[in-house]
């Protein structure tokens, strides 16, 4: 019992919010939410340009920081020979 009343005490929810016992301020899941989507948005605008001009998209797997920005400069290159 004194194990679950422990585990009750670990995490208190608050409206927007999930408050950490060990830490001072509260975790803010909305930006979070909001930096994920905006990312998400950025990424697939890159996929749309990527299919446009016939690049094959990255795999599945999470690419490094490199693979990514070689493959946004191929699609840069792609469209500047398009508009040629």
């Amino acid at each position: 019992m004194n194990a679950f009343k422990k585990l009750l005490k670990r995490f208190t929810k608050t409206k927007n919010n999930i408050k950490c016992c060990n830490c001072k301020k509260p975790v803010n899941n909305k930006s979070k939410k909001r930096i994920s989507r905006k990312r998400r948005k950025e990424l697939y605008s890159w996929m749309v340009r990527a299919k446009a001009v016939g690049i094959p998209l990255l795999p599945a797997r999470r690419p490094t920081n490199k693979e990514r920005r070689e493959w946004e400069y191929k699609i840069v290159e792609a469209e500047m020979e398009n508009l040629k």
